[in-house]
C-alpha cells in the first residue's frame, strides 16, 4: 500500500529560484522529462506491487511543462482502478510554479479531478525577487492570472509559500502572508522556513534568528485560532496539521519516504523522497522497503516528549545536513510551541475530539 507515488515529470525548470533544493530543477544531474512510456510502466509496477496507490503527485522542475506525461499517467490510473487492480482510484495532485497554464491542462484538472499546490511566495515584490525566470523577469502576475482560472474552472489548490531571511529584511511577517495569500482562494496556506544548507544568506541559522522565525509561526497560529473564534476561516496549514497529528499519532518514521512513499526520477529510477533525486543513499526499489531513518535511531528524538506527533521531513535534514540527517531545532521548536497553543487555546475541540489524552501533561506553559 503507498500513500504517495510521486513522478518527477521534468528535471527542468523555466524558473530559476534562488533557493531550489533541486538546483534549478534538475536534482544535480541533467535537464531531462520523463516519457509517457516510462511514467505509466512505473505506474503499473506499483498498481501490482502494492493494490492501492492513495496519491499520485507530479513534482518538478515544473511538472506542468509535460503535459503528455501527466495525461498518461491520469488516463492509465482510471484504467487499473476499473481493471481492479487498484482496490482505489488514486487521487491526483501536482506541485507548480503555475507559470504555464493552457487551456489542455485545464481539461486534464478538471477530468481527473486534480489538485495544485502552487508556489507562491507573497506580494510581487518579495516573490519576483526570491522566484524569478531564467531571463531575470518576474513570475507573480502570470502566476495570479493563472489562479484566477483555477478559481474560474473550480480546480482546488493550494499555497505554499517559503519563507525566508528576505522577508524578514523586508518587515514581512507569516501573518502578513496568511492575510495576504487568503485572498487567492487557497483551501490550505503553508508557510514553511527555507530549507538551506548552513551559510545560506537565504535561511536563518547563519544569521542566529531562527528562533524569530518560530515566533512568527507562533504567532501566525495564534492569529488563525483567533479567526477561527471569530467565526472566520483562515486556511494556516500549521493548524490543521498540528490538530492533525494530535488526531492520528504518527509512529516512529520521520516521514512516509521509503516505506510507503515511491519517487520516480526522470530517467525512470526510484528513490525513497523526490528530494533525494540522484541521491544513491536514498535510492530504492517498487516494493518500497527501504531501510529508513527513524525517530527511535536519534537521541533527541527519543527523549523529546513530541515524538508521538512528529512529522519532521528527512529531506529537509538531509539537505541541511548531508550524510548525517539530525532534528533542526527550529522545527522541533515550532512543533512543541504549535502543539502547546492547539492544547491550551482549543482543550474543549481537542476533549471533544479524543477525549482526555497525554497532551495537556506535557505541553509547556508559554504565557
Amino acid at each position: 500500500m503507498l500513500s504517495r507515488l510521486t513522478i518527477n515529470s521534468t528535471q527542468t525548470c523555466n524558473l530559476g529560484c534562488k533557493y531550489c533544493y533541486a538546483l534549478g530543477g534538475e536534482y544535480g544531474g541533467s535537464a531531462m522529462r520523463i516519457s509517457p512510456q516510462v511514467a505509466v510502466s512505473k505506474l503499473r509496477e506499483a498498481a501490482r506491487e502494492h493494490g492501492y496507490i492513495k496519491l499520485v503527485q507530479f513534482i518538478g522542475g515544473e511538472p506542468l511543462l509535460n503535459l503528455a506525461a501527466m495525461e498518461a499517467v491520469a488516463d492509465v490510473s482510471k484504467e487499473l482502478f476499473e481493471r481492479g487492480v487498484l482496490s482505489a482510484k488514486p487521487a491526483l495532485s501536482a506541485v507548480t510554479n503555475l507559470t504555464v497554464m493552457s487551456n489542455e491542462h485545464i481539461d486534464l484538472f478538471k477530468k481527473h479531478a486534480f489538485s495544485l499546490v502552487v508556489s507562491l511566495d507573497g506580494g510581487a515584490e518579495i516573490h519576483d525577487l526570491l522566484r524569478p525566470t531564467k531571463k531575470g523577469g518576474g513570475s507573480h502576475a502570470e502566476i495570479m492570472g493563472n489562479l484566477a482560472l483555477l478559481k474560474k474552472h473550480g480546480i482546488s489548490f493550494d499555497i505554499e509559500c517559503t519563507y525566508t531571511y528576505r522577508h524578514v529584511e523586508a518587515g514581512i511577517s507569516v501573518v502578513d502572508l496568511l492575510k495576504y495569500l487568503n485572498g487567492t482562494g487557497a483551501e490550505t496556506i503553508d508557510v514553511v522556513p527555507v530549507s538551506t544548507a548552513p551559510g545560506d544568506e537565504l535561511g536563518f541559522n547563519e544569521h542566529g534568528d531562527w528562533r524569530t522565525v518560530v515566533g512568527m509561526q507562533l504567532d501566525a497560529l495564534n492569529f488563525a485560532i483567533d479567526e477561527f473564534e471569530a467565526g472566520r476561516i483562515m486556511p494556516y496549514g500549521l493548524l490543521s496539521e498540528i490538530i492533525g497529528q494530535i488526531r492520528a499519532p504518527g509512529t516512529d518514521y520521520y516521514c512516509p519516504a521509503g516505506v510507503s512513499n515511491l519517487a520516480v526520477a526522470s530517467d525512470g529510477d526510484l528513490y525513497q523522497c523526490n528530494m533525494f533525486t540522484n541521491n544513491e543513499a536514498y535510492r530504492t526499489s517498487i516494493d518500497a522497503n527501504a531501510n529508513v531513518l527513524t525517530k527511535a535511531d536519534i537521541a533527541e528524538c527519543r527523549a523529546c516528549w513530541a515524538r508521538p506527533w512528529c512529522r519532521s521531513c528527512v529531506g529537509n535534514m538531509e539537505i541541511r545536513s548531508p550524510g548525517d540527517p539530525h532534528p533542526y531545532p527550529q522545527h522541533c521548536e515550532t512543533l512543541r510551541g504549535a502543539i502547546t497553543i492547539v492544547a491550551q487555546r482549543l482543550p474543549n475541540m481537542l476533549d471533544s475530539m479524543f477525549g482526555q489524552s497525554e497532551i495537556g501533561a506535557n505541553t509547556v506553559n508559554l504565557s
